[in-house]
């Protein structure tokens, strides 16, 4: 069973955007989760200002269907000031075992950086921080089915 994996990872560049960014993500997550070729919806939070999500979808052409429209498509104007670091990476999953946020260390290098009015420094310098221990994991249970088992 192959998929297609994508890890997104931000950093709120001010405490006064940490409820915008997470309002955001939980808007995210509840279009993602009815859209068509969604497997599985993760949130994880890292610390109180680092965010990740993991969502994993059946073809590539469904993840950029979301990506291009509703609440994502809206949030993403507004990630260059909320954010001081915002960043992707995507690759073909295989097996049968679902896919995990620690996996993102192999595909580091293929890191896609956005934008950001604000940078860390480990942002400018295109480096993506790897997953620590999630103080907060939430899957988000799927509109009329289950996520695909393990």
């Amino acid at each position: 069973m192959s998929s297609i994996v994508i890890v997104t990872r931000f950093m709120a560049a001010e405490p006064r955007y940490v409820a915008r960014l997470l309002r955001a993500s939980l808007r995210c997550a509840l279009q993602a989760r009815s859209s068509a070729g969604i497997r599985r919806v993760h949130l994880y939070a890292e610390s109180a200002s680092v965010y990740w999500t993991l969502t994993e979808w059946e073809h590539g052409r469904d993840a950029v269907a979301f990506r291009d429209s509703g609440a994502h498509a809206d949030v993403m104007g507004e990630l260059a000031e909320w954010a001081s670091e915002a960043a992707f990476v995507h690759w073909q999953h295989h097996g049968q075992a679902p896919p995990r946020l620690i996996d993102v260390a192999q595909h580091a290098d293929r890191a896609v950086f956005s934008a950001v009015d604000r940078p860390t420094p480990a942002h400018a310098a295109g480096e993506l921080g790897l997953p620590r221990r999630a103080r907060l994991r939430l899957a988000v249970p799927l509109v009329g089915r289950s996520e695909v088992a393990a």
